[in-house]
This record gives C-alpha cells, structure tokens and sequence, in this order.
C-alpha cells in the first residue's frame, strides 16, 4: 500500500456557479476546468508538485509531481518513518 501526502495551502477560492467546482491555491476557473499555478496540479489544484529531488528514493517515488511514499515512509517528502 502507498500512502500520499500532500498539504493543500488555500491562498484563496474560485467556486463556478454552474459546476460547483472549486480552483484551490490560486488556481483559475477557466470555463469548467482549473487551470493551476506552476507549483500545484490536481483536478482542483489541491495538491503540491514536488521537484525532483524532493522525493528521495529511498522513501518514495516522483510520479506526475507527486511524491508517492512506499511502505513505512509518510510525509511531503517520503523522509518521514
């Protein structure tokens, strides 16, 4: 089982009147898509990009700019045991 954490920081919300849809992180609603800043991805801009090097092997994998930890490991970064 892997584990992913991500820290979702709201700088402010975007909520489409037709969708409900919410753009986190100073995301922009563009017609019924979010369209995030460089350092967030995600349906609704929720989750962190992580660089590489960020994640390191040992405790987890870089997979689309999200550190996935492996068994054992948690945190943003997989350094956590």
């Amino acid at each position: 089982m892997r584990t992913l954490w991500w820290y979702p920081v709201a700088i402010f919300v975007v909520t489409s009147p037709v969708t409900g849809l919410e753009c986190l992180n100073g995301g922009t609603l563009i017609g019924i898509k979010c369209e995030c800043l460089p350092d967030f991805i995600g349906p609704q801009c929720e989750e962190v990009v992580a660089r590489p090097g960020e994640c390191p092997p040992v405790g987890g994998t870089l997979i689309d700019g999200v550190c996935v930890c492996k068994p054992g490991f948690y945190g943003p970064a997989c350094a956590s045991t």
